[in-house]
C-alpha cells in the first residue's frame, strides 16, 4: 500500500497536533509545523519518529504510543518539558533520554491487552533531570529502580498501578521526593493488590523523612486476620508516621480501619487529613479533631 501524504490546513497556525497510524504516512515535513508546542504520534505499527523531529524549536509536550520509537536523538531538545510514553511505546525509548536536560514531566501508560504484566523498563528513573514521574494505569509485575543513579524526581503518582506486582519496589533512593501518591485503588476491572505489599511499602519509604504529601488510601485486606495492627478486636495500620515529620497531606481514606495511628496524631505540620470510608465512630473523629486542631480533617 502507498504511503499518503500528510496533510494539514493552516500547519503555521496549528499549536497541537496529533498524527495517527503515523506510519501511513510519507516522511513528515516538520518545516511546515515548526510552531507546533503539543505533537502526538500512534501507530499499530512499528514507527521510527525521525530525528527531524528536533528542529521543533517550541514543541514543549510530546507522546509516543503502541508502537512508536523515539528518536535516538532526542537529547537534543531544549524545549521539550513534557512526555507521554504509551504501551509498547515505553520499551522502544533510547539511552539518549537520560541525558536529555530540558525534561520535567514525565508519563508512562502500560496496560497490555491480553497479555501478561510485564517488568517495567529501567530508564523510567534514570531521566536525571525529571521533576514529576505519573505512572498510572501501568501493568508491571515489577518496577525497576536504579538506586545508584541520582535524580531529581520530587513528586511519583503510582495510582492504579500497583495490582500486578509481584513485590513492592524499593523507593530509599528517592531522596527529593516530597509528593508521593501510593494508593491502592482500582479502576476498569483492575484486581487488588495484595495486601501483603502495604508492609512492604511502608518499609520501602521509611528512610524518606522529607516527603510532605502522602496517599495509602484503599489498602485494605480480604480478611481481619491479615490487617497489620489488630487491638481489643479493632483494626488499623502500623504506627510509624513519626518517620515522616514533614508531612502536610495525608489521605488514609477508604482503609476500612477502626482508629488512626497516635504519630498520625503527633504531626505538627499537618494541614489535611482526608479519613473517609473507614470505620470510624464519633469517639474516635472527635480524638482526631481534637489532637489536630490546626488540619483541615476531611470525612465527607
Amino acid at each position: 500500500m502507498a504511503l499518503k501524504k500528510l496533510r494539514i490546513e493552516n500547519p503555521q497556525e496549528l499549536k497541537s497536533l496529533f498524527i495517527d497510524k503515523a506510519s501511513d504516512y510519507e516522511e513528515i515535513d516538520f518545516n511546515m509545523i515548526s510552531q507546533i508546542e503539543e505533537l502526538g504520534f500512534a501507530s499499530k505499527k512499528d514507527y521510527y519518529i525521525p530525528d527531524e523531529l528536533v528542529s521543533l524549536k517550541n514543541l514543549k509536550k510530546l507522546s509516543a504510543n503502541n508502537h512508536c520509537h523515539l528518536p535516538a536523538n532526542i537529547d537534543q531538545f531544549q524545549s521539550l518539558e513534557e512526555l507521554y510514553v504509551s504501551e509498547e511505546a515505553i520499551y522502544n525509548v533510547p539511552d539518549s533520554i537520560k541525558k536529555i536536560k530540558s525534561l520535567k514531566d514525565l508519563r508512562i501508560v502500560f496496560d497490555p491487552k491480553n497479555n501478561e504484566p510485564q517488568i517495567s523498563p529501567e530508564w523510567i528513573f534514570d531521566v536525571k533531570n525529571v521533576e514529576k514521574l505519573t505512572m498510572s494505569y501501568c501493568r508491571f509485575s515489577e518496577i525497576k529502580i536504579n538506586n545508584e543513579n541520582a535524580n531529581q524526581l520530587e513528586e511519583i503518582d503510582f495510582s492504579c498501578s500497583l495490582s500486578d506486582l509481584k513485590m513492592f519496589p524499593d523507593l530509599s533512593s528517592l531522596k527529593n521526593v516530597k509528593k508521593l501518591n501510593l494508593s491502592a485503588e482500582t479502576v476498569m476491572g483492575q484486581k487488588i493488590p495484595p495486601y501483603e505489599l502495604f508492609g512492604q511499602m511502608l518499609d520501602s519509604i521509611k528512610n524518606l523523612e522529607q516527603i510532605e504529601e502522602l496517599d495509602i488510601s484503599f489498602w485494605k485486606p480480604k480478611k481481619k486476620s491479615d490487617w497489620l495492627v489488630i487491638k481489643d478486636r479493632k483494626v488499623s495500620i502500623p504506627d510509624v508516621f513519626n518517620r515522616f515529620p514533614n508531612l502536610f497531606r495525608l489521605s488514609i481514606a477508604n482503609m476500612k480501619i477502626d482508629f488512626v495511628p497516635d504519630s498520625i496524631l503527633g504531626l505538627t505540620k499537618l494541614r489535611e487529613l482526608q479519613i473517609q470510608g473507614n470505620n470510624f465512630d464519633k469517639d474516635e473523629i472527635a480524638r482526631i479533631k481534637t489532637n489536630l486542631p490546626k488540619c483541615g480533617v476531611q470525612n465527607y
